[in-house]
């Protein structure tokens, strides 16, 4: 566990919405058609989305190109070694997907030697005297498991040899190479000239690939969930001279402990995302990120909020979950575009009055800390819509919560409050209401008539945990 209770990530969807949307592939809404509904049709100019994943494909078949106005073409779970120039045909072709490429065969692998464990346990490993670390001191089935487990971890964990070539596709704008277990990027991807985004996510990369810098119209990049190390100065100097108009960069759970100084020369940057990792300072001047709008730091060993970070005028996203901040300094106050803060599981126990400042705030996560009180100053967050304070030691309920109308979404949940107002029911806008694991006397008088405020209350189909 990262901190002393289990935390309730309801409405906390931040982080997996970062990892979810950032240069997503699919989900647009859009109709995506086989091969063979596509072929049948008597329009082939109105197929857009085409869907040859998992086909055992070697090349991009040559009946793609009867459809001129395909928009986006999704090739994934194949073997494909190229992408031709030829696409170039295909001038409204955007979206290349090649995710899971040359994968196939090693994830039935994978699934071949769970499979053998299931059915013969430990048959599959002949003379147990060669795995000694698995097999002292435990059940043979749990045995075979954990064996299976470091198998299947070895057989993801080899560098895929197919590495796709490409050529000078002039119309590509957003690349997906995501779980195909890449150490290493083709430099034919630099005849991508107008690449504007690549998600490279679930890879073996430990480096940021340096034929990247050579897209001058790249602005988003996903290396979520490889091992990239920035502390090499090589990233430094990419950064220098390249990515002059990168404004998206995901860096989430990759295992650095340290960030390179040559994140401050990304000037373009509007969303950084370092989750995940186990960053205990940020080791570069992150003032100079004037451009800045997301800021994600979610799970990671920070003991401050470094100073930067305060003075950064056009942040309205910032995600400080599950660190382990002590202090809030006043100068949060300066923020005054956020919309999203969340400064829970951390260790703090004192907010500044400054907080009140930030008048556009939409969501505030406090739970799961040492606070006993608000600043009185939050009363004049008149946009609050969401307001977690669960897990805290609260003795009493905060009032300036009465004046804060317009929320939704009120949880003071596992506190040690013994009362609460009858003035709560001036929160009309409140869908979400939970309060369990208090103080409460149950049997008083008090409490009964907020039980029945609880029943109107579900009348309006407002969801009341008490």
């Amino acid at each position: 566990m990262k901190c002393r209770h289990w935390i309730d990530d309801r409405g906390r969807c931040l982080f997996l919405l970062i990892f979810g949307l950032f240069l997503s592939f699919s989900g647009h809404g859009q109709e995506w058609m086989n091969p063979e509904e596509a072929l049948k049709s008597n329009r082939p100019d109105t197929v857009y989305f085409l869907d040859l994943s998992n086909r055992s494909l070697q090349a991009v078949p040559s009946y793609v190109y009867q459809f001129s106005h395909l928009k986006e073409l999704n090739l994934s779970g194949n073997h494909i070694r190229k992408i031709p120039t030829k696409l170039n045909r295909l001038d409204s072709l955007k979206t290349l997907i090649l995710s899971n490429n040359g994968m196939a065969g090693r994830k039935e692998k994978a699934n071949q030697l769970y499979d053998t464990y299931q059915k013969s346990g430990l048959a599959m490993f002949g003379d147990p005297n060669k795995h000694p670390d698995y097999f002292m001191n435990k059940s043979p089935m749990d045995s075979a498991r954990q064996a299976t487990d470091e198998a299947i971890r070895q057989v993801n964990d080899a560098p895929n040899s197919l590495v796709p070539k490409f050529g000078r596709c002039r119309n590509i704008r957003v690349l997906d190479l995501s779980e195909c277990a890449l150490a290493t990027l083709s430099r034919s991807i630099r005849k991508l000239r107008n690449l504007e985004g690549i998600t490279l996510k679930n890879n073996l990369l430990t480096s940021v690939p340096g034929c990247l810098a050579s897209l001058e119209n790249l602005k988003n990049i996903n290396l979520n969930f490889n091992r990239v190390d920035l502390t090499e100065r090589r990233f430094t100097k990419m950064a220098q001279r390249g990515f002059k108009k990168l404004e998206r960069l995901a860096l989430a759970e990759n295992g650095m402990k340290q960030l390179s100084p040559g994140l401050a020369a990304l000037k373009q940057l509007i969303e950084l995302t370092i989750a995940r990792n186990q960053i205990s300072f940020l080791g570069f001047d992150i003032s100079q990120l004037k451009q800045l709008t997301s800021l994600n730091l979610y799970d990671n060993r920070l003991t401050e909020i470094d100073s930067g970070i305060y003075t950064l005028p056009s942040l309205q996203i910032l995600d400080l979950t599950y660190n382990q901040i002590k202090e809030v300094s006043p100068k949060i106050g300066q923020l005054t575009k956020l919309y999203f803060l969340s400064l829970a599981a951390n260790r703090i126990r004192v907010l500044p009055e400054e907080l009140g400042n930030l008048t556009q705030l939409e969501a505030l996560y406090l739970d799961n800390n040492y606070v006993s009180q608000l600043p009185a100053s939050m009363g004049q967050l008149q946009h609050l819509k969401i307001l977690h304070v669960q897990h805290n030691q609260f003795r009493h309920f905060p009032k300036l919560i009465i004046q804060l109308t317009p929320l939704e979404d009120l949880d003071i949940a596992s506190n040690q409050i013994a009362e609460l107002p009858l003035e709560i029911a001036r929160l009309h806008n409140l869908k979400l209401f939970f309060l369990q694991k208090n103080a409460f006397d149950k049997e008083s008088e008090q409490f009964r008539a907020l039980s029945k405020l609880f029943v109107e209350m579900r009348k309006r189909e407002v969801v009341v945990n008490e």
